[in-house]
């Protein structure tokens, strides 16, 4: 496949090319459908080209595509009043990210800075992402093994379902 020539070898590839979507499902280019249980790993959680989705996104792009957050914006103040008004009782402030990976990768400091402590749990049979921190917290060492040393004090607690 040609898109090998220019990116890196780093992620294991499919031999399909997408071509287009319309909700859970994605079509190649010889047209052949296939339900896409990966959805960009969360990216399109509700599914692709959703009309809602698209259509909030048309009317941002309408005003402006980003802010700063050293910078105000009724349109951000709007979603985080949305999301602090469903959250958990006590949880009143957000830390919006970009990603998955950069919200555990955010997360790790957080509890690091917070306690003072720097060893970490996470539960055997984990995936948070591919950043340094995220695989550090992730479980399967195939994911692992090409980037370590990764964070030490990684403990991995096993889950059990009780009958």
């Amino acid at each position: 496949m040609t898109e090998d020539q220019f990116m890196g070898n780093l992620y294991q590839r499919f031999p399909v090319t997408i071509e287009k979507g319309f909700g859970a499902h994605i079509v190649d280019v010889n047209g052949n459908e296939y339900i896409d249980c990966m959805g960009g790993y969360g990216v399109a959680l509700v599914g692709h080209r959703n009309e809602r989705v698209v259509k909030a996104i048309r009317e941002q792009l309408d005003k402006i595509i980003t802010v700063h957050s050293s910078l105000y914006n009724k349109t951000r103040e709007k979603f985080l009043e949305s999301l602090v008004r469903i959250a958990p009782k006590g949880l009143t402030q957000v830390h919006l990210n970009n990603s998955g990976a950069e919200s555990v990768e955010a997360a790790i400091k957080f509890a690091r800075k917070f306690t003072g402590k720097s060893g970490m749990v996470a539960m055997t049979g984990s995936y948070h992402g591919k950043s340094m921190g995220s695989l550090s917290i992730t479980f399967n060492p195939k994911y692992r093994k090409s980037f370590e040393p990764l964070i030490e004090k990684v403990s991995f607690a096993l889950y059990r379902v009780q009958a």
